[in-house]
C-alpha cells in the first residue's frame, strides 16, 4: 500500500495534483487572438492550480510544449528565439507567442483612428 502511494506523495511533494488534466490544445483556427487570450488565461490557471509556476522554467517550458498541440508546435518551433536558453525560459516563451498571436500595437496608427472618429449625435 505505501508503495502505490509513492508516486502521488511525490507529485504531491512537488506541488503537481495527478487529478488536473491538461489544458485543451491550443486552437491555431479561426481569430487567433481571441483564441490565444482564452488559452493563456486557462494556461496560467492550471500553472497556478498545479504548482507548476513554482517549477523549474524548462519542466515549465515542457509542459507547455505537451499542452499545445501539433499544429501549434510548429508555430512554436518557427518562434524567433535568439538562443537556446531562450527557448527554456517560460516567461520569454509566453512573450514570443503574445506578440505571434496578437501582435504589437501601433500606436501611431491607433491614435489616427481615434483622431478620426466621428462622435455620434
Amino acid at each position: 500500500m505505501k508503495q502505490m502511494l509513492q508516486p502521488l506523495l511525490t507529485c504531491r511533494n512537488q506541488g503537481l495534483l495527478p487529478n488536473v488534466s491538461l489544458p485543451q490544445k491550443f486552437d491555431t483556427k479561426g481569430n487567433l487572438a481571441a483564441n490565444w487570450k482564452k488559452w493563456v488565461q486557462i494556461w496560467k490557471a492550471y500553472e497556478i492550480v498545479t504548482g507548476l509556476d513554482k517549477q523549474p522554467s524548462t519542466l515549465r517550458v515542457a509542459t507547455f510544449i505537451t499542452c499545445i498541440g501539433p499544429d501549434a508546435l510548429e508555430i512554436h518551433t518557427g518562434l524567433p528565439f535568439s538562443s537556446d536558453a531562450e527557448r527554456e525560459n517560460m516567461d520569454k516563451v509566453l512573450e514570443l507567442w503574445q506578440n505571434y498571436c496578437i501582435g504589437r500595437t501601433n500606436v501611431i496608427y491607433e491614435r489616427y483612428k481615434f483622431v478620426h472618429k466621428k462622435q455620434m449625435s
